[in-house]
């Protein structure tokens, strides 16, 4: 498991409007999830490194009445990985039980789980998200970065890139550069 900072840039950008146990998990939960798959571990095994490294990190945060990120997000990760569900049913477990809301308690666990179960099929997982209702392009949007990250661009079909380029002009790759360089450069002690 690669070892990172505890204290990182993603918990430090929760300080000021986030600043809740569940803020914090959920932006280190999908930060460290992506960074582990830039170092080069899968989706599957990012997923698992992230949870057990914010769970073996002290809680940080104001207390906050609602439900655990940490704890919700390992459970439906152990709900998913003891139970066979076909599609239509998983849907219906991370609406009805998971939730797909804006709540971070809801939305991240569902990303990491659609993450996990469509580890080896990118452009199924982020379908899925995009039509299993709430905040599908959040949820989406955590599912893919960690897909991605882990996959690479590459295991996006070319033909779909070429569409999301020419509908949204947008160049994924100048924006992952850039954001790899800024990593980078924080890894070497450059500002």
């Amino acid at each position: 498991m690669p070892q990172k900072e505890s204290n990182a840039p993603a918990r430090r950008s929760c300080i000021v409007t986030h600043n809740t146990v569940q803020g914090i998990e959920a932006t280190t939960l999908i930060a460290y999830a992506v960074s582990c798959g830039i170092d080069g571990l899968g989706v599957r095994e990012a997923l698992d490194a992230a949870v057990a490294h914010i769970r073996a990190t002290a809680v940080q945060g104001y207390w906050s009445a609602k439900a655990s990120v940490l704890e919700r997000t390992q459970w439906i990760l152990d709900e998913t990985g003891r139970h066979a569900y076909d599609d239509e049913s998983f849907a219906a477990l991370l609406r009805k039980v998971c939730g797909t809301s804006v709540e971070a308690n809801e939305s991240v666990p569902a990303a990491f789980a659609i993450a996990n179960r469509f580890a080896d099929d990118p452009f199924r997982a982020l379908c899925f998200a995009a039509s299993l209702g709430g905040d599908t392009d959040t949820i989406a949007a955590m599912a893919g970065a960690v897909i991605g990250a882990c996959l690479g661009v590459e295991a996006f079909d070319a033909d779909h890139l070429a569409t999301l380029r020419a509908v949204n002009g947008l160049e994924l790759e100048p924006v992952a550069e850039g954001l790899l360089a800024i990593r980078q450069r924080r890894e070497r002690g450059v500002r």
